[in-house]
Parts: structure tokens; C-alpha cells; sequence
């Protein structure tokens, strides 16, 4: 703050009464810094207590404000300085200002100090907010010396902190144990802490091996984990190996500041790193460097007090499992393994632009490909090879041999995924078939006797095709005038590559249908559309084009076939519990009539409540279906008849045995036909099933799950019809999980059976 220094000094001696309360705290005279003050510096930061000095001209005046209220005013001698006592102050902002012609004008910030102390796994921690003070320590239970042994300090009442902490490792020495507390103060402010301190009932420092056993491969890289604990700073000494084994590895080992040192020792060549924590002066004081044999090898820690712990290294012999191929998209990058294994498919075909996965399942590599700079190097090097040579050249003709310099490596665990992106292999041939051999020499000391693995690949032709049926001596999509209706293929393609499908009508009624489907692991492609709002016989075009770096396409004309339909209708009946009457069943294009019971809405086991189904009905109307059931009815209840198709035209019910995924039931609106009855049992109980009459109900779209038992939303309308009515539904368009008050037999029905629709359609 600046202004006139004079008006400054007028306000000040008019407001000196006022402000007469700092008379016994802030000194008007100049004078030395007392020992503990400090110089003010602009915008510093200052705690409550301290003595703050400042350095200007001699014999001034200097005011200090509090914002623009003047609350001292301090005369520096013939030596310039001031000394400003801060104990009764409050905190805040102030300004100091020179008077006359001296222009000081300087901020700074006053605080409360906060000191706190705390006592965990034997450290005492001092924290502040002030950086750079001393405390002194005291103790209504402990002498003076003995709190500078726990503490471990010289003068107990001058214990510098720098900085804004300290700790403090308690060190018990002499004193007996018990629970102490400790009083801290600092010197020149009024802050304080207390903390209690628990002498002999912390543990020692101590080190060591995280498990009495490690194995690894021979030629893999054994992770020893080192535990530092208790306040454990080492380094410790780590031996490897005994006389015996004739092999004796020793090394300096420190942990990080978590108090774990993570040792990782190569069987392959000896080599000793740290993936965690440091290692340092390693060498061998029996034997060289080089491959381990497999046995068990000691291992001990010690420090300059001692052995601390032991532990043994079990060293297997090692092998190789398998090496496979596989095939996985270009489409994408790889980086890690679970990406990889996702993504490939068990096949032995590739088209050029998708990538050939080689999979080798091995121990004992580790150490080699560390030592190599990776397996690449590895295989490229004296001891071991990867090649790929053309099988069948063709007469008088030299086979050609693959450059795989560019593939890509990614493993874990002792599984590595060779990655080959056949856009990189100039001279693969479409058509030509090759074998990859993978060998390592006996010399590499990783196998006893020349150790030989190969697979073959075959390079074939981008191929797609749209899926058709012949119709009047012409190969054509044909799909009906419903929902859910599905566009496939097959490609050549690894799975996860992209093909956009293209469904487009001209003429009167003209329509254009898109979606981009997904290869699928067996090679299939498929997309969805909805025909219900088009006309039967209407006619179209399908255009299937691969994207992004493939080029396949195939197209073919189409025809929308009339929607499969079906009414049936079941009478209130009694009877023995064998058999059920349908009062009539139509069909568009055959199929059966299943009776289910009423677990079917208790439940919603779709499955598991059909009670029976008919031989298989030609497509057209009959009447008086008799239904003979699996097992017989003890009870009386309600029957609901379904008409289902002959989806895979085997005249065969399947729906039960593919869980849905064959020979679902015939829909009306996207929702299953239904009617339902209540059926008596001579002489036989009365079940719980209530519900009587046929309706049309709109509820929301349903979903399904695994064994087909499926869910759906409360109705969001129901109308009652007469009896003998075809009860239908339709969907809008959500899937959830609930059902409401008044969610009546056929709503439940209706939602059930049109969920495992959806997913049969959606399976093919």
C-alpha cells in the first residue's frame, strides 16, 4: 500500500490510543534481532511469536499497517534496524512503510504455526506448517537423557526441524518399557504437540525373503522378493548358490522406499537386475556365468550382524509345450496378449492383409530373449531359427522363403504370439501354402539335442458371398414382411474385420437400408432389417462390400416373401391330465402347436414349462389338435398352446433342445401367437393358476437370457377380447427387467415368447 508518509504518521499518532494494547508486545525503538527473529522479506511468510527484524535507514520511521489502519510505528536507530515482536498480533496481512523520503513499502503474511506429532511402527513424525525452527522436548515420565535416546538426538531442547517435518526412529537403549507421552514446543511461538510413545512393543528391523521357496525354468528369470521391514534401510547381502552346487552368486541389495527389493536373476547367463529397489556389486565367487543346470540352489541375506533369513531356488528343467498357428484381423493393433487371444481364430487360411498368429507355449526362453534383445533376435541368431518356406514350389522351381524381419512379438507367462501382417510378405503368393519352422541348436544350451516345431499357412483369395436361396431358377436373398429379418454371409476374413450391407428397393415404393456387420469367428457376417412396413413380392438389391483394407463385394437381387402367420385357439376343457385339445391351429408354412403350463409366467422358464408338442402339421388350418404331454397334469391350472415353426425344416421339434435357437414361435406384431385355457383335472387339485381369457396386450420389448428364461417390462396397455380369441403382442422398442402390478399370465406369456424369438432370430 502506498500514500503520503507524513498523513500516514498523523493517522498513526491520532489512533495510538486505540491501539495502545500492542504497547507491551511491539517495540517502538530500534535495537539488535533477538536470536530466534528473522529478516522480513516482500510477501514472506511469518508465524505468530516470532521476532521479525528489518534492515532500512538510519534514524526513520517506520509505520506498520493492518490493511490501512496503522498499528505500530517502529524508530530505527543509527544502525537502520527494527525489531518487531509478532506475540499478541493477530494473523493476517500488514504492511510495513518507510516514512520522509525512505519509500519502503513492503507485504508480508502473518500465521498461526500448527505443530503436530505422531507415533507409528516405532517413527515419531513431527509436522508443521512453517518450514525451518527448533522444538524442545519434555516429559513428566522420562529424564532428559533419556528422551535424547528415544529420540535420538543431542540437546533435547534445541532439536532443529528442516524443512516442515521430521521423523524420528525411536531407539529404546535403556529405557524401560512402557507408554510415554512427549511434550514438544517451539522456541519462539506458542505452538505445541504432544504424542505417546510405545517402547518395546515395536518390532526390529528386519529383512526378509517373502516365501522360503522360489521356482522358475531353467533359462527363465527367477523373481526373488526381498521384505525390508520394521524400518529396514539395508543394503543386505544376497548369496545365491553354495559350494555344492558349485555356483556362488553374491550381490548388495537395497529396497525402494515401499521397503521391498523385487531381484530378478537370469538362469540363463547369471545376470542380476532389480526390478524394484537396487542391486549392486554382484559377482561370483564359485563358478562362471552361463546357463544353470536344474537343481536347487541356497539362497541366504546377511548384514554386518549376521545372517537374517534363508531361502531355497528350485531350478526345473525346461520345455517346450506347442507351437500353433492361428489367424486374427489387420484390422487393428496388437499390444497385449488377452488383445491377441481375443482377436485370433484357429485357422490355418489368410487372406493378404490379415495377420498369422504363431503361438509358441514355452519355458526356459526367458533368460535367452532377454540376453538377445528379444525373441526376434533370439531366432536370428546362431542358436535357434524362424523360417517360413514355400511348401510345394512347383517342378524345377526353387521354394521361396518368407522375410518375417518385420513381425512383432507380444507374450506373457512363457506364451509368445509371433505376429506376421502378410501385407509385409512381399512374395507370399495367393494359393501357396508354407511352413514355418521354428528350431533351436543344441548349442543354444537351451535344449539337450536339436529341438524342431512347424506349422503351416496357406495364403488364399479375398472371397465374400451373400447367403441366397433359389427362387424361379435365380439365386436370391429372400427375407419376409417382418422385423428382425437377416441379411449373411461368408468371407474369408478374420474375424472383427468390418462388411457394410446395403439393401436398396426402387420403383414405387422405393427404400434404402444400411448397417455394417462384423466377420464372425467361423468366417459369417450378418446384419438385421426390419420388412414390416414393406410390401410382400416387392423386390430388391443387396450390395456386401469388405472395408477398410479388404476389397471383397458381392451383390444379388432380393424378394420379400409374405410374413409367416398362425392363429390358434384352446378351449376351457377336462380331462386326465395326458392329453390336450387345441380347438384349431393355422400355419403359413407348418410346424407344431406346444402346450406349456403356468411356470412359464411364474417363472419365466420358457423352457422348462412346455408340458408337450404336437407331430409336426402341414402348413393350412386344423382342428382339434390333441396334444399328448410328456408327463401328465396332477393339477388343475392354466394351458397356454403356442404355434411354433419348423425353422431348420427337419419336422422335428427343437425349440427345447437348442434352448431356443431352433424352431421359435410364429409371431403377429413381433410377439409370439398365444391363446390359453384353463384346464380341469378329474378328480386332481386345483393349482394357483387363475387367470382366464384371451387378449391383444402392447408391452415393452423383452429380453432374454442363457437356458431361455426371459423378462420383460410391464404391459403398457392390455384389451380383453371375447373367448377363443388369438392373443398376439407387440414390442416398443426397450429392454429391462421388471415386471408391475396386474402383469397378467398372457402379457407375461407373450413378452417370454417373444424374447426367445428376438434371440433365435438374432443366433441366425
Amino acid at each position: 500500500m502506498t500514500g503520503n508518509n507524513s498523513k500516514v504518521r498523523s493517522l498513526f499518532l491520532a489512533a495510538l490510543v486505540v491501539f495502545s494494547v500492542f504497547a507491551g508486545s511491539i517495540a517502538l525503538t530500534g535495537g539488535a534481532a533477538a536470536q530466534d527473529s528473522e529478516e522480513i522479506t516482500n510477501n514472506g511468510f511469518y508465524v505468530q511469536g516470532q521476532t521479525l527484524t528489518y534492515s532500512g535507514d538510519a534514524d526513520v520511521t517506520y509505520v506498520l499497517l493492518d490493511g490501512e489502519t496503522p498499528v505500530g510505528e517502529y524508530d530505527a536507530g543509527s544502525d537502520g534496524e527494527i525489531e518487531i515482536r509478532t506475540g499478541n498480533m493477530e494473523a493476517g496481512s500488514y504492511t510495513l512503510q518507510g516514512t520522509g523520503n525512505d519509500t519502503t513499502d513492503i507485504s508480508f503474511y502473518l500465521g498461526e504455526q500448527t505443530l503436530s506429532a505422531e507415533f507409528e511402527d516405532g517413527t515419531l513424525t513431527l509436522d508443521s506448517n512453517r518450514a525451518d525452527f527448533n522444538v524442545s522436548a519434555s516429559s513428566d515420565e522420562l529424564s532428559n537423557s533419556e528422551i535424547e535416546t528415544l529420540l535420538g538426538v543431542d540437546d533435547y531442547e534445541n532439536i532443529e526441524v528442516d524443512g516442515n517435518s521430521r521423523e524420528f526412529t525411536i531407539t529404546e537403549g535403556d529405557v524401560d518399557a512402557g507408554s510415554y507421552d512427549i511434550d514438544f514446543e517451539v522456541a519462539d511461538t506458542d505452538a505445541s504437540a504432544n504424542v505417546s510413545v510405545d517402547v518395546g512393543e515395536f518390532e526390529e528391523p528386519d529383512v526378509n525373503f517373502n516365501q522360503s521357496v522360489f521356482e522358475t525354468d531353467r533359462g527363465d528369470i527367477a523373481e526373488i522378493v526381498v521384505d525390508f521391514e520394521n524400518g529396514a534401510e539395508g543394503p543386505v547381502n544376497l548369496t545365491i548358490g553354495s559350494e555344492e552346487v558349485n555356483y556362488v552368486k553374491t550381490a548388495e541389495v537395497s529396497p525402494n522406499s515401499d521397503g521391498q527389493a523385487v531381484v530378478m536373476f537370469n538362469t540363463y547367463n547369471g545376470n542380476l537386475t532389480a526390478e524394484e529397489g537396487s542391486v549392486a556389486n554382484a559377482n561370483n565367487t564359485t563358478g562362471n556365468d552361463g546357463l544353470l543346470d536344474a537343481t536347487d540352489y541356497e539362497m541366504t541375506l546377511a548384514d554386518s550382524e549376521g545372517e537374517q533369513d534363508v531361502g531355497t531356488l528350485v531350478i526345473n528343467e525346461r520345455s517346450s509345450t506347442s507351437f500353433d498357428i492361428s489367424v486374427a484381423t489387420g484390422t487393428q493393433e496388437y499390444s497385449e496378449v488377452s488383445e491377441v487371444e481375443n482377436a485370433s481364430v484357429d485357422r490355418d487360411s489368410v487372406v493378404v492383409g490379415d495377420v498369422v498368429v504363431h503361438r509358441l507355449e514355452a519355458s526356459g526362453l526367458e533368460g535367452a530373449i532377454e540376453a538377445e534383445g528379444g525373441l526376434l533376435n533370439l531366432v536370428s541368431s546362431d542358436s535357434a531359427s524362424l523360417t517360413a518356406t514355400e511348401v510345394d514350389p512347383g517342378p524345377n522351381a526353387e521354394a521361396e522363403e518368407l522375410d518375417l524381419s518385420s513381425a512383432e512379438v507380444v507374450s506373457e507367462d512363457g506364451v509368445y504370439y509371433i505376429l506376421v501382417d502378410t501385407s509385409d510378405l512381399d512374395n507370399a503368393e495367393v494359393g501357396g501354402e508354407y511352413n514355418v519352422t521354428l528350431q533351436f541348436d543344441e548349442s543354444s544350451g537351451l535344449v539337450d539335442e536339436d529341438e524342431t516345431m512347424s506349422a503351416t499357412f496357406s495364403v488364399v483369395e479375398e472371397t465374400l458371398s451373400l447367403d441366397t436361396e433359389e427362387v424361379n431358377d435365380e439365386d436370391m436373398v429372400v427375407v419376409r414382411a417382418e422385423d428382425n429379418q437377416t441379411v449373411s454371409g461368408e468371407t474369408e476374413y478374420a474375424p472383427g474385420a468390418q462388411v457394410r450391407v446395403v439393401v436398396r428397393s426402387t420403383g414405387d415404393s422405393p427404400f434404402l437400408l444400411d448397417d455394417t456387420a462384423e466377420v464372425q469367428d467361423d468366417g459369417t457376417f450378418s446384419s438385421s432389417f426390419d420388412f414390416s412396413d414393406y410390401s410382400e413380392n416387392t423386390t430388391f438389391t443387396v450390395e456386401a462390400d469388405a472395408q477398410g483394407i479388404f476389397s471383397a463385394s458381392d451383390s444379388a437381387n432380393g424378394v420379400i416373401n409374405p410374413a409367416q402367420t398362425a392363429e390358434v385357439s384352446i378351449s376351457d376343457q377336462e380331462g386326465d391330465g395326458s392329453t390336450v385339445t387345441v380347438d384349431s391351429v393355422t400355419l403359413s408354412e407348418g410346424g407344431f402347436v406346444t402346450i406349456h403350463d403356468s411356470s412359464l409366467t411364474e417363472e419365466g422358464d420358457a423352457i422348462g414349462s412346455v408340458l408337450g408338442t404336437s407331430e409336426y402339421l402341414e402348413s393350412g388350418e386344423q382342428s382339434d389338435v390333441e396334444v399328448t404331454l410328456d408327463s401328465p397334469l396332477n393339477e388343475s391350472g392354466t394351458v397356454i398352446a403356442m404355434p411354433h415353426m419348423d425353422s431348420n425344416g427337419n419336422e422335428q421339434y427343437d425349440f427345447v433342445t437348442s434352448e431356443g435357437s431352433e424352431d421359435g414361435p410364429y409371431t403377429s406384431g413381433g410377439s409370439a401367437v398365444v391363446d390359453s385355457a384353463e384346464y380341469t383335472v378329474a378328480n386332481g387339485t386345483t393349482g394357483n393358476n387363475t387367470t382366464t381369457g384371451n387378449g391383444t396386450m402392447t408391452t415393452d420389448a423383452p429380453t432374454t437370457t442363457d437356458g431361455g428364461t426371459m423378462t420383460t417390462d410391464e404391459p403398457t396397455d392390455s384389451t380383453t377380447e371375447g373367448p377363443g380369441d388369438t392373443a398376439t403382442a407387440t414390442t416398443e422398442g426397450t429392454n429391462s427387467d421388471g415386471d408391475g402390478p396386474g402383469f397378467g399370465v398372457i402379457v407375461a406369456l407373450v413378452a417370454l415368447v417373444a424374447a426367445a424369438l428376438l434371440a433365435v432370430r438374432r443366433d441366425n
